[in-house]
């Protein structure tokens, strides 16, 4: 019996460290804007134990990354360490892709720098849709007291329609996440979504010409 635990633990022991990063290519993206741009996981695809894996995320426009990776229980842990000497005053989108040995199980997490990506079609972030039915807008208030859904409301000072969206409300400081605005003659002047950096989060205005191309890259 001591025998066979002892070789399930060092089985389980040997698995955890069998995965080995055998090569990485960092590349542009491509994409409309940084800003925009969603840190996902663009694509995997297995072969035997190997993991064929894209990325997309932002990161300073100067960068020399050194990557390395550790497996622990359920996940993968890519840490992209950034070695350049030099910092530019902007960011950049770039794609990176990984060949990982020693992968068996496809239900493994992505953590790139302590931060879970997720699997998405979509480059972008989630942008307002295109039109928004009357009946979406209900002005809500939950139990805490706090603004949820779509709420659409007129300055009267301007004449300008404003559309908010505040999700569940389940999010710190309840962040409005996107928001349209409409002059008096009812022409969409604004389009504006919530951007988190670390533990803030602001709202920027992405322009109408980019917001057009973001919906219909999203659309087809």
């Amino acid at each position: 019996m001591k025998f066979f635990l002892s070789l399930l633990f060092l089985l389980a022991f040997a698995n955890c460290f069998s995965q080995k990063l055998v090569s990485s290519k960092l590349l542009p993206c491509h994409a409309i804007g940084e800003v925009t741009l969603r840190e996902r996981i663009a694509s995997q695809t297995f072969s035997h134990d190997t993991l064929y894996l894209e990325i997309n995320f932002t990161h300073n426009c100067d960068i020399d990354l050194e990557p390395s990776l550790h497996a622990g229980n359920d996940s993968l842990f890519i840490d992209l360490k950034n070695v350049s000497n030099i910092y530019a005053a902007c960011n950049c989108c770039y794609s990176m892709v990984f060949t990982i040995a020693g992968v068996t199980d496809s239900s493994y997490k992505i953590f790139v720098n302590d931060r879970e990506f997720h699997f998405s079609k979509s480059r972008y972030v989630d942008v307002p849709p295109r039109n928004i039915p009357k009946e979406w807008c209900k002005n809500e208030i939950n139990s805490e007291g706090l603004k949820i859904g779509y709420w659409k409301t007129r300055i009267k000072k301007t004449g300008n329609t404003h559309l908010f969206y505040y999700g569940d409300g389940s999010k710190k400081d309840n962040p409005i996440l996107w928001g349209k605005v409409y002059s008096k003659k009812g022409v969409l002047t604004s389009v504006a979504i919530t951007i988190e950096e670390g533990s803030e989060s602001y709202l920027y205005d992405i322009g109408l010409r980019m917001y057009e191309q973001i919906l219909q890259e999203n659309e087809r």
